[in-house]
């Protein structure tokens, strides 16, 4: 199935995505893996979080699977009208542009307050160890993915603290600031396969 069709799909060796990536944010490709990696990740700012598109495409075709919008044009419409899109659609071009660079890659998905499975994000293996990416809440900086305890991480707006539920199968997301401790949403440590995410981008 052609990558248009189902966002998911493994990128191929011509990927138009991953080319419009590299040659719009001049992305060295040969330089070592976490700086390839925090290069995309760093793109991806760049990318603004909106779900404009989704509505006027949704309005346009009258159903959320033909409202999805592909890796290939999120990325092509940043680059001809400065669009973005939504945590789905933007951690699955982010996915499809890392497998193209030949990393080991899976989505994720996290819980919000108003319901499971609102919100998604991204896995990348460094070596053997899974890091978390997500581009919908600005984790661009691959993470390692907290087992246990807790692991905070300064940004120019706040600090983030990641906290392992006991079992280890969730991961908690706070916001640390001016003393006070903020939870965002919960992420699952289990990648899910393309089903799943695709029934909660939908959703």
């Amino acid at each position: 199935m052609h990558a248009l069709d189902h966002p998911l799909c493994e990128p191929t060796k011509d990927s138009a995505a991953g080319r419009t990536m590299v040659e719009h944010f001049a992305l060295d490709v040969k330089a070592g893996p976490r700086d390839v990696l925090k290069q995309v990740a760093a793109a991806f700012t760049r990318i603004p979080y909106e779900n404009l598109t989704k509505i006027i495409k949704f309005a346009e075709f009258g159903s959320a699977v033909a409202a999805r919008r592909g890796p290939e044009e999120v990325l092509c419409d940043h680059v001809a009208l400065g669009a973005g899109g939504t945590c789905f659609s933007l951690t699955a071009a982010l996915l499809h542009v890392v497998r193209w660079l030949g990393f080991r890659a899976e989505p994720v998905l996290a819980d919000r307050r108003y319901g499971p499975d609102t919100h998604c994000a991204m896995q990348v293996w460094i070596g053997e160890r899974p890091h978390l990416v997500d581009p919908g809440y600005l984790i661009v900086r691959p993470l390692p993915l907290v087992s246990s305890g807790e692991l905070r991480v300064p940004t120019p707006f706040n600090e983030l603290l990641l906290s392992a539920r006991e079992d280890g199968s969730k991961v908690d997301l706070f916001t640390l600031q001016s003393g006070r401790r903020t939870y965002r949403l919960t992420y699952r440590t289990s990648p899910v396969d393309a089903g799943e995410f695709l029934r909660a981008w939908d959703g």
